[in-house]
């Protein structure tokens, strides 16, 4: 299955049940641990929180807030270079239409186009580490 051809809901949920079976295995040895997840809706993200939190990790959302006119410029631009694989235009409106942006109760951080992503690195992860485990999703 390639996913820029799109995924049902149902597929959805068989990588989420492997991402969290990773999560389960990892978790236990109280690293520090990204998870690279389109995490869409809602109730992904609450799935991730809801084990990090077994397991006294704290759960950060990057929420790459990128506007859908520059999405597609990019995706113009990638059929011209072919630098990675493409998702279909149609799959992209669909995902906008149906994201689900982080919420007020969940912990994120947001990357905006404007920004320069040193100082956004800067601004958010280098301060001085707390050691508590965190779980981070990438959201988009």
């Amino acid at each position: 299955m390639k996913g820029g051809d799109g995924i049902p809901v149902e597929e959805w949920e068989k990588t989420h049940s492997i991402a969290i079976n990773v999560l389960y295995e990892l978790m236990p040895t109280e690293q520090d641990i990204v998870l690279d997840d389109t995490s869409c809706f809602r109730w992904l993200r609450d799935r991730y929180r809801t084990i990090g939190n077994q397991y006294s990790y704290q759960t950060i959302i990057v929420y790459l807030d990128i506007p859908l006119l520059e999405i597609r410029k990019r995706m113009q631009e990638n059929e011209k270079t072919k630098v990675r694989l493409s998702v279909r235009q149609d799959i992209i409106e669909v995902m906008a239409k149906t994201f689900e942006q982080p919420q007020v109760d969940e912990i994120a951080v947001r990357y905006t186009l404007g920004q320069s992503i040193q100082e956004w690195i800067t601004s958010h992860f280098a301060q001085p580490l707390d050691f508590t485990p965190r779980l981070q999703t990438g959201g988009s």
